[in-house]
């Protein structure tokens, strides 16, 4: 931007250019410098595939529809059972992603999915020998966790002849003298 002003870049011919995700047919020819994309002009009963230079009569796997015009990949390693979908719920997101109506998005860094098919933000949680403390995942130093998407350090599980001390925030050593095993 330029003194807020949009510097606009010229679409190739046979192109035009989206404005976020809606095809603009309006601005033919033109596309921002920083977040319009330039889309294959296709005929009304098929589809420009965003990221190559195609248009198809129904989206391929691991696609969907959007704005009625474009083919957009589910993204993150996210699946359809099929070709020709047409919305983004039709997306199944892979363990550590969650579902917006833009395809799958990645969850925070350090965090993940108990596992797939994730629809929200909220399903997010640290991941396993980790727990929630102040808003970021911590590790249970010298622990684990039974489960993705702990919040307390009190659901670390140490090893055996330790224990989860809140003092140091860690396993610590019982004092045990011996080991037994059974």
């Amino acid at each position: 931007m330029n003194g807020g002003s949009v510097d606009f870049l010229e679409c190739p011919e046979g192109y035009a250019s989206t404005v976020g995700t809606t095809l603009n047919l309006g601005n033919m020819g033109f596309t921002s410098a920083n977040s319009y994309t330039c889309l294959k002009t296709c005929s009304s009963s098929q589809f420009s595939v965003i990221s190559t230079s195609t248009c198809l009569s129904t989206c391929p796997q691991n696609s969907f529809v959007i704005a009625e015009q474009a083919c957009q990949p589910c993204g993150h390693s996210g699946t359809t059972t099929s070709t020709g979908t047409t919305s983004y719920t039709g997306c199944t997101c892979m363990g550590g992603a969650y579902l917006t109506s833009q395809g799958c998005e990645l969850c925070p860094i350090g965090m993940t999915t108990a596992s797939i098919g994730a629809t929200s933000i909220d399903q997010c949680g640290c991941g396993l020998g980790t727990y929630l403390k102040d808003g970021a995942c911590e590790s249970c130093k010298g622990g684990t966790t039974a489960a993705v998407g702990a919040t307390l350090l009190e659901q670390c599980i140490c090893p055996l002849g330790f224990f989860t001390s809140t003092e140091i925030g860690a396993c610590a050593s019982c004092g045990c003298d011996s080991v037994t095993t059974r």
